[in-house]
C-alpha cells in the first residue's frame, strides 16, 4: 500500500478564503463524503471542527471571526482519506 492511497486527488477539492465576503469555501465537484472538516491556526490549536456533514459540492464557512493569519484546512473522508491545505485569512473590515 502506497502513502497516497490514505490522501485525496488534489483535483478533487478545493480550498480558498474569499477576504472580501470573509468566507472560507470548500468545492467538492466528485460529491466526496466528508466525516470531518477541521480549521487549525498556525500554532496547531483547533478553531473549527464540524462533523455529520452532509454530501454537497460546495461548503462555506464565515470567518469574520478570525483573527488575520495564516491556517490549515484539514478534511477527512468517511474511507479515512485525508485533505490538508493552508489557507490565508486576511478579511477586510
Amino acid at each position: 500500500e502506497t502513502l497516497n492511497s490514505t490522501k485525496f486527488n488534489k483535483d478533487q477539492i478545493t480550498v480558498y478564503q474569499n477576504n472580501v465576503k470573509e468566507v472560507l469555501t470548500i468545492k467538492n465537484p466528485d460529491l466526496l463524503k466528508f466525516s470531518t472538516i477541521k480549521l487549525y491556526d498556525i500554532v496547531g490549536k483547533q478553531i473549527l471542527n464540524l462533523k455529520d456533514l452532509n454530501i454537497t459540492d460546495s461548503y462555506e464557512f464565515p470567518t469574520s471571526t478570525y483573527s488575520d493569519g495564516v491556517y490549515i484546512v484539514k478534511i477527512i473522508s468517511k474511507d479515512n482519506k485525508e485533505f490538508s491545505q493552508k489557507v490565508i485569512i486576511s478579511n477586510t473590515k
